[in-house]
């Protein structure tokens, strides 16, 4: 279950979009390489981090890339675990980062 999904559209593309589940996972950030840079992903997560207090949640949560790691570094996320999936048959490698929340 998701406490809030947020997409936008420009033109008819999606430039952006994020979510955050009742448990404080964030399972998708996503912005459109034409609209990077611009701090769209910070005011994503600004977004959910705030919603997410509203809601009680003491505690977001991702499984974030090795791309996607430094910005949520920025953002005050801890890596809590080196991961290893395996997805179609390929070994890959992502981080459990965690960010305490304060109301």
């Amino acid at each position: 279950m998701s406490l809030n999904t947020i997409a936008a559209v420009f033109g008819g593309e999606v430039a952006r979009f994020s979510d955050v589940s009742e448990y404080g996972y964030i399972d998708m950030m996503f912005v459109a390489p034409r609209y990077g840079r611009q701090g769209v992903a910070s005011a994503l997560l600004s977004h959910l981090y705030e919603r997410a207090v509203v809601e009680g949640v003491s505690e977001l949560w991702t499984q974030a890339s090795i791309t996607a790691r430094p910005f949520f570094e920025r953002h005050g996320f801890i890596v809590a675990a080196e991961q290893y999936p395996i997805t179609h048959g390929a070994r890959m490698i992502n981080y459990r980062m965690t960010r305490q929340l304060t109301p």
